[in-house]
């Protein structure tokens, strides 16, 4: 059975250099790392309008869990990064992140889970995920561009 299509709001192709490989060619965890930051970040940019109405919030994120082991990714020259949120929660929600490998044939993809939430600049307390701020995380998930 091959791959389920699904959809996904970002999609970005990533070079990879020499600092993201060990001697044996393959993945570095730090550049895992680096492209999860990167997925969410640039999924974050995508969704900047329902931060932007939160003015004094900022969107803070973490890995839920540890990645697969990144030597799974094989010895790879780019890597695709996708993102999408999975679950909304009253606090926070989730963004799911893939790491599809080029075309190496010993590669297969890597995910992982993040959580983002909303915090107050000034207090610091984390800020609930309202209704309106929930209907629009949907709406841009219905709008996403991407297939994979």
């Amino acid at each position: 059975m091959g791959p389920m299509v699904s959809r996904w709001v970002v999609s970005l192709s990533v070079d990879v250099t020499a600092g993201d490989i060990d001697a044996a060619g393959r993945c570095r965890p730090a550049a895992v790392d680096r492209w999860i930051g990167m997925a969410v970040e640039a999924y974050l940019a995508d969704c900047r309008s329902l931060v932007d109405d939160h003015p004094g919030a900022s969107p803070v994120w973490a890995v839920i869990g540890d990645p697969a082991d990144p030597a799974g990714l094989g010895r790879v020259t780019g890597v695709e990064l996708l993102a999408t949120a999975t679950e909304v929660l009253p606090s926070s929600f989730v963004v799911a992140v893939r790491i599809w490998p080029d075309a190496a044939a010993e590669a297969r993809h890597l995910d992982a889970r993040c959580s983002v939430r909303l915090v107050d600049e000034v207090t610091g307390a984390t800020l609930p995920i309202d209704r309106a701020f929930r209907d629009k995380l949907i709406a841009l998930e219905h709008a996403a561009r991407f297939t994979g």
